[in-house]
């Protein structure tokens, strides 16, 4: 808005499969009267409908042209997300940069995490977290743990409380305080 009248200044564009999954979303900008396009992000689903792939590009003002800087890559296991990859575009190839591994349970919700970082030779385990719910299957409980010292080390607890209709009323972070041995609540 300047004052008098609204202006174009930025914009998104959406693309849709036959299967009304989103397919393409584009950030655009006005410069000199015209839509340019930023950023641009693509999806890859499986049969079932599920993103397997997430390509993200970035417009370079020197070549004229979309360049690719990311892509992450999804898995499943009957349905349910079990992992992601996440590379980035670098020297023309992609390289990759974290991962992360989920265990379900009877329930058939996510009970645990194991992430992991590229050290540019192997997958090397950073972080772990464990998933607790209560009788209704709502999350309760998040407790992390960091790779450290050749040992895994309490970083982080989340703690959830619902009301009578199983609505999230609040939730509590907390970090692990090693020098008086407790979770030490931050918010």
């Amino acid at each position: 808005y300047n004052g008098s009248s609204w202006q174009n200044y930025s914009g998104y564009n959406y693309e849709y499969d036959g299967n009304n999954n989103l397919i393409a979303e584009s950030y655009l900008n006005w410069v000199d009267g015209v839509w340019k396009i930023r950023e641009k992000v693509t999806y890859t689903y499986n049969a079932n409908n599920k993103v397997i792939q997430e390509v993200g590009q970035d417009w370079n003002t020197t070549t004229n042209a979309l360049e690719s800087s990311y892509r992450d890559t999804y898995t499943y296991a009957n349905g349910n997300f079990t992992g992601q990859i996440a590379e980035i575009w670098e020297n023309s190839s992609w390289v990759n940069e974290w991962k992360i591994d989920l265990t379900y349970g009877g329930n058939n919700l996510p009970v645990s995490y194991l992430s992991y970082e590229w050290d540019g030779t192997n997958w090397i385990a950073e972080e772990r977290g464990q998933l607790n719910y209560n009788p209704n299957n709502k999350l309760t409980e998040q407790l992390d743990e960091e790779w450290g010292n050749s040992q895994w080390e309490k970083s982080g607890k989340l703690l959830y409380d619902y009301n009578a209709n199983h609505q999230m009323i609040y939730s509590r972070q907390g970090e692990w305080d090693d020098f008086n041995n407790l979770y030490k609540e931050i918010y």
